[in-house]
Formats: structure tokens, sequence, C-alpha cells
């Protein structure tokens, strides 16, 4: 074999090694483009607990794409005297990007009725079948040493802080 030959067949192999290489960058270049695109157009549920008057229980979906509720499990107890409870019946429910469930809680009720912390569980897809999960334990013990509890609040009152309750509702409800 000549030398030409010889340099013929290295450059060759050089050649299909380097195309290969190439080709491995642009798949790994691809997939990590395609992980970055998902994570920012991903739906992203969020579980939120605040007090003013009454407890507020939000679900929000904080992200870029619709998410929608394969299942929430969670060990909350709410007192219900009509018999609807908060999270029930929302499997196949769709929350679009920046929309929220709200629910509205008896803060004092709920407290006497909750350990110092729940679990909640929340299995959620995107519009093209991935699944995420939201599982996290929320102190409740935390939010009572954060709130103060009026204690002048009786049966004599309690229709005025009703009153304050039901206005805040109608708010968050009003069209804009």
């Amino acid at each position: 074999m000549d030398s030409s030959t010889c340099w013929s067949i290295v450059l060759s192999v050089l050649s299909f090694l380097l195309a290969c290489i190439s080709v491995w960058v642009a798949v790994s270049t691809l997939r990590q483009n395609n992980k970055m695109i998902e994570e920012t157009t991903r739906p992203s549920l969020s579980l939120l607990f605040s007090y003013d008057v009454v407890l507020d229980i939000v679900l929000k979906n904080t992200g870029r794409s619709d998410a929608i509720i394969k299942s929430i499990t969670h060990d909350m107890v709410f007192d219900s005297p009509h018999g609807y409870y908060p999270f029930k019946n929302c499997e196949g429910v769709v929350i679009a990007p920046n929309q929220y469930i709200h629910y509205v809680e008896d803060f004092r009720s709920f407290c006497e009725k909750n350990a110092d912390s729940v679990h909640v569980k929340i299995e959620y897809c995107s519009n093209v079948g991935k699944t995420y999960c939201l599982e996290q334990d929320y102190s409740i013990l935390g939010l009572r040493n954060q709130t103060y509890i009026d204690k002048r609040i009786d049966d004599k009152n309690a229709k005025t802080v009703q009153a304050k309750g039901l206005y805040r509702i109608s708010q968050l409800l009003r069209f804009k």
C-alpha cells in the first residue's frame, strides 16, 4: 500500500469520526433545547394558604400552559354543613395559565379540625400528556402562629365577620 492510500484511509476514518461526533453534539443540543422549552412552557400548580378574615385556599396555575388535574389527595378536614368540600370532583378540571381555583374556609374551624400540618398531593398533566406531581406538607401551625386570631369574635358578632368574609368573596368574584 502506498502512502497516499494510507492517508486517504486515515482521513476517511477521521472524517467519519468527526461526523459521528458532530451528530452526537447536534442530538444532545436538541435534547437540551427540548428540555428547556418544556420547562418554560409547562404547567405549574401552586397551592397557597392565606388568612384575612377567612382562610383562603388557592390552587393556581403559575405555568405557561393548561394544567389538567388528574387527582387530588389530602388529609385536610373541612367544616361543610352543606356537603360541599374543596377539591371534591376536581379530576379532569382544566386550569389555564394564571387561572385559579379558590376556596374559602372558616379559619378557626379549619385550625381546630386539622393537625399542625396537612399533606397535599396533586397529580396533573399538560396538554401533551406529560404528568407532573405537586406533593407537599403545609404547616398549619405556622399559619396559626403568624396570624392574629381575634378573640372577640363570638356568636353575637359572628354575623359581622361573616358579612366581611362574604363581601371579600364578592370582590373576588366580581368581573373586571
